[in-house]
Parts: C-alpha cells; sequence; structure tokens
C-alpha cells in the first residue's frame, strides 16, 4: 500500500461522519478525489452506511408479542449482516471483459489480426477485438490455455476503478473479481492495465500468468523499450543474450508495448550491461 494511503485509509469512516478536524478532513478529502485505491474505498463506504441508514427496525411491541419482535429485529440484523457481507462491487470494466471471454468461449467473438505478426510462447492466438468503447474500442487479445482451459487476456489503457477491498498484494499487486462464471485477476502496469479472464481457480489462474511471457513482466522490473521485433527467434536471443549479464535474473520481452523487462537478483542490474547485451543480440541478429 501506498505510504501516503497508510494513513489515510483508516480516516475514512470518521470522514464520512464527520468526526475529523476540518483541516484533517479536508486532507483525506483532497487525497481521495486524486487517489483511485482511496477514492473507490470512500465510495464504496459511503453506498454502505447510506444502504445501513435505509433499513428499517420495527416498533417495540406490547409485552404479549415478544416473540414476533425478536423475529423482527433478528430478520433486520441478518438484512443489516447482508450489507457487510455483499461480495466486493465488479467494476464495469471487469463485468465487460468477463462477457468478452463468455463470446470468445461460444466462438460468437472473432478477434482480428494485429497488423504486426507475431507470436507468444504458448499463446493460441495473438490479435485485437472490437470492444465496447469502456474497454478503450479495440484492445490487444491473446487467448492461451492451460490444460483444456481457455485463458483470456486483455491489455487496457483505461482505468478501471478498483476497490480496496479486492487487493492482493503476492507475488506482485493484483485485484481479483468473481463474475459470472469467470474468474477475473485485474493486473495494473504503468499505463497499461493486464485483465485475465478463465474459470480456473484464483490459484491455478495466478500460476498460468506466472508462466507466460506477457504475466512475468508485472514483477518489480527495469523496462527497457526497444524497436520493432518481428519474430519469435529476435525476442529469444535478446532474452538469452540479457540473462547472461550478471546480477539480471529474468528477461522476457513484453510484445504488446515493445519493452524488454528485467528482473534482478537484488537492487537494480547494470543498465549499460543490459543494453550492451541487447546490442550483441541485435548484431547476431543481423548476421
Amino acid at each position: 500500500m501506498p505510504q501516503d494511503c497508510a494513513g489515510r485509509l483508516p480516516l475514512l469512516d470518521a470522514l464520512l461522519d464527520g468526526e475529523l478536524p476540518p483541516d484533517r478532513a479536508a486532507d483525506v478529502a483532497a487525497h481521495a478525489k486524486l487517489c483511485t485505491l482511496c477514492g473507490t474505498e470512500l465510495a464504496d463506504r459511503r453506498r454502505l452506511k447510506e444502504a445501513v441508514a435505509r433499513l428499517q427496525l420495527p416498533d417495540v411491541p406490547a409485552r404479549r408479542r415478544t416473540g414476533r419482535w425478536v423475529a423482527a429485529a433478528a430478520a433486520a440484523f441478518i438484512a443489516v449482516a447482508g450489507v457487510f457481507l455483499l461480495p466486493p462491487r465488479v467494476p464495469e470494466v471487469v463485468a465487460l471483459s468477463s462477457r468478452l471471454h463468455d463470446r470468445y468461449l461460444e466462438g460468437s467473438l472473432t478477434p482480428r489480426e494485429l497488423g504486426l505478426k507475431v507470436s507468444i510462447p504458448g499463446a493460441d492466438f495473438v490479435g485485437r477485438c472490437d470492444c465496447p468503447p469502456a474497454l478503450g474500442n479495440s484492445v490487444p487479445l491473446v487467448a492461451y490455455r492451460k490444460g483444456a482451459t481457455p485463458i483470456t487476456l486483455l491489455i487496457l489503457e483505461v482505468e478501471p476503478g478498483l476497490p480496496a477491498s479486492s487487493r492482493r498484494e503476492s507475488p506482485f499487486p493484483y485485484w481479483f473479481f468473481k463474475s459470472g462464471r469467470n474468474r477475473v485477476m485485474v493486473c495494473p502496469k504503468g499505463t497499461l492495465t493486464q485483465i485475465w479472464i478463465s474459470r480456473l481457480p484464483e490459484d491455478e489462474l495466478l500460476g498460468a500468468v506466472l508462466t507466460t511471457r506477457v504475466g512475468r513482466t508485472l514483477a518489480d522490473s527495469t523496462r527497457v523499450t526497444l524497436g520493432e521485433l518481428s519474430c519469435l527467434a529476435c525476442c529469444s536471443i535478446l532474452e538469452s543474450r540479457v540473462r547472461g549479464v550478471e546480477g539480471v535474473k529474468d528477461a522476457a520481452v513484453d510484445i504488446v508495448a515493445m519493452e524488454l523487462v528485467v528482473s534482478s537478483e537484488g537492487g537494480k542490474p547494470d543498465l549499460d550491461k543490459i543494453l550492451g547485451g541487447i546490442r550483441q543480440a541485435c548484431s547476431h541478429g543481423k548476421k
């Protein structure tokens, strides 16, 4: 959790209840307007408080009707508890992505080819799909498979509006949702957001994501912008050369962002040595 959020998230309820001093209330409210995490959490808590406030508790009945009063009070308690136990709100972007996955499974979604011919190891298809405006109209789509279970990956440039209650921290920050029969992992990274959809359980979906080249780019890493690569052999040579650099743990080409993503054994790897590995790979490819 960002440090500037850690001191403000616990104060959101006090802000809504008017219990903060004016200067502290102004600070927390201003932060929530700029921070997606805190802003979404504040909106969720406001809706929850409004829902609880709308509940009607029965009047105290005559003593001879105590049994009915107890039953009514128990029903009201269950209603209040139900509000608190509601599953996390599914953002519109997540719901739309889940429906696209369903259409892909049904065969009613036919993605079109990318202008640039690329291949991604383990992927059945790399292309674009015509999407609702909320998803950006036309976005990259990659189709994977774990055994017989399809996995689709959408790469968006939109802000999905993610509730804090759905956040996971390990092995990298991601948000998890159930949408219909699907499980959805939302992974923001820089200006892009990866949305992984499948019917696998959460742990199996996470494991499958971590086996892919695109999924490995989600870990903390150094990113180096590349020129256009058009073949798998070029990617493999480049990754192999950079993995040989001292201090480099792994190297993977993010074919969509056209970046080389480098993770290290500890600390930041030597960028000059990485660039040297890239030059060696490029000179090898020209021979």
